[in-house]
């Protein structure tokens, strides 16, 4: 195996028998490995509310995955519930004291190892015209996943730029 670096550019390349042995290790391992991740573009096929769940979720995984995993493989009805009180729906009843509600359900469902700042993060993005404009979920509108990995690089920086945009001091 030999990787070569060049003008931004990194290519591996592969004999015959770093395949085999690589084809050995995914057959070893390979059933052992966690099928969570999600395939490329998945973005496209998610409700407006799957959508929000997972900015909220991601923003709960800073720190630790642990809490909010725990709460999605534990007790299907306590996440549900978990589900429903972090809701756009729920949320938009909150908007006096949004940060406060956000900090006590992430307390109580135990979703998050820092629910104060984490709270802070999703009112951020709840109240961020970047992600919401007049009830609807913008933040990924005028993306597309279509196109060869400088493509997905280039999408990759623009989702960081939008979210730091309204994550900024946070």
């Amino acid at each position: 195996m030999q990787t070569v670096r060049s003008n931004r550019e990194v290519q591996t390349q592969l004999s015959d028998d770093d395949r085999m042995k690589l084809g050995r290790i995914v057959a070893l391992f390979g059933p052992l490995v966690e099928p969570d991740l999600e395939p490329i573009g998945r973005y496209q096929t998610m409700t407006p509310d799957e959508l929000w769940l997972a900015l909220v979720e991601e923003v709960c995984v800073m720190g630790s995955a642990r809490p909010i995993e725990r709460l999605q493989k534990g007790d299907p009805k306590k996440y549900e519930e978990f589900q429903e009180a972090v809701s756009v729906e729920s949320l938009s009843h909150q908007q006096d004291h949004l940060i406060s509600y956000l900090s006590n359900t992430l307390h109580d469902f135990r979703a998050a190892r820092f629910y104060n700042r984490s709270s802070e993060r999703i009112a951020s993005m709840f109240k961020s015209s970047e992600v919401f404009q007049r009830g609807e979920l913008v933040l990924l509108r005028g993306l597309s996943h279509e196109g060869d990995i400088q493509s997905l690089r280039t999408i990759h920086s623009e989702i960081e730029d939008r979210i730091r945009r309204f994550t900024n001091g946070l």
